[in-house]
């Protein structure tokens, strides 16, 4: 069963799963004037289905009921979706729950009998971090976009790990997508052809080619990048980049300079 869409309630999707019919009306009645879409589950079996099809944002269940109970049912869930949020209602005290729970990695309690008060404040704060995950992946997306149509080599790293790359990277190096890149190599160090006059493959600095590039900065030197793919034989490119405030990560951009 589902229930309900407004734009002034939370912007999350719940599956509520209760076998006792007086609470469960009880709190469907609560939630549905807080949430944006609610399911409603009888029992674990139950929720678990309706899960599968709906993929709701925020799990809330009890914990003894027939047929599947609240712990073998947030353990199926998470084998299906891992960082979902699942709050349990229970009046157990044994610690074979809580051990149980732990292992399952249940998000928060509220203690039975509910207070409502405190079941949505839980809900909000949930809901609160959901919507800031949104925001940053949101951002992400925007800045992929953004780098993507760029023809520079544009990535961003923090130490020896890169964390966003562009397409233009992609291609030129040869690889489907950055896991791909990271599997084979550590970092472009491994592409840089050791020349005097260049930047190239650091002896004492390891891995960490930021604090060598940092090092080497104003020297304003041109690296050259080789062993290389398709017809990219022997390329040169201008470094730049650039700290994020509050972060470790830098952005770095590689433009291509022009032989002719």
């Amino acid at each position: 069963m589902s229930v309900g869409k407004n734009k002034n309630k939370l912007g999350v999707s719940v599956l509520y799963v209760e076998d006792e019919e007086d609470i469960r009306i009880a709190v469907v009645e609560a939630l549905q004037r807080r949430v944006e879409k609610l399911f409603v589950a009888v029992n674990g079996q139950q929720g678990y289905e309706l899960f599968t099809i709906n993929n709701p944002d925020i799990v809330i269940t009890d914990i003894k009921m027939p047929i599947l109970n609240g712990l073998e049912m947030s353990a199926k869930i998470r084998e299906v979706k891992k960082k979902v949020p699942i709050i349990v209602t229970t009046a157990y005290e044994e610690s074979d729950f809580f051990h149980k729970s732990i292992e399952i990695g249940i998000t928060g309690y509220v203690v039975k009998p509910v207070v409502m008060q405190k079941l949505i404040e839980l809900l909000t704060e949930t809901a609160k971090k959901i919507e800031l995950e949104r925001q940053v992946n949101e951002q992400i997306q925007c800045i992929e976009s953004l780098i993507n149509l760029r023809d520079d080599i544009i990535i961003m790293i923090e130490s020896k790990y890169l964390n966003i790359v562009n397409n233009a990277f992609l291609e030129f190096f040869g690889f489907e997508s950055m896991e791909q890149f990271n599997v084979k190599y550590d970092n472009i160090f491994d592409f840089l052809e050791e020349k005097k006059e260049y930047i190239y493959k650091p002896k004492d600095n390891g891995n960490n080619w930021i604090e060598f590039l940092l090092s080497h900065g104003n020297k304003k030197d041109v690296p050259n990048i080789t062993g290389l793919i398709q017809q990219e034989l022997d390329s040169e490119f201008i470094v730049t980049f650039e700290k994020l405030p509050n972060s470790e990560k830098y952005i770095v951009i590689m433009r291509k300079v022009d032989k002719t």
